[in-house]
């Protein structure tokens, strides 16, 4: 059985959206300069790993909605 619940066909008709807008205030003073997007975690920006978790189930139409 293949590892997704969708085939390619289908999975290529998903849309991600990541909401990217919020200002981050529980993250104060981290996020006075740097949105929290933004963040490093790991030398990597927190961003990086939604969008690789999301490629990982061969979703390529991502759309990041920002303020």
């Amino acid at each position: 059985m293949s590892q997704n619940m969708f085939s390619q066909e289908e999975l290529n008709k998903f849309q991600a959206i990541i909401l990217a807008g919020g200002r981050g205030t529980r993250l104060s003073p981290l996020t006075d300069t740097t949105p929290k997007p933004l963040l490093r975690i790991k030398g990597r920006p927190i961003i990086d790993y939604l969008v690789d978790q999301l490629r990982l189930c061969n979703l390529r139409d991502i759309t990041i909605v920002v303020k």
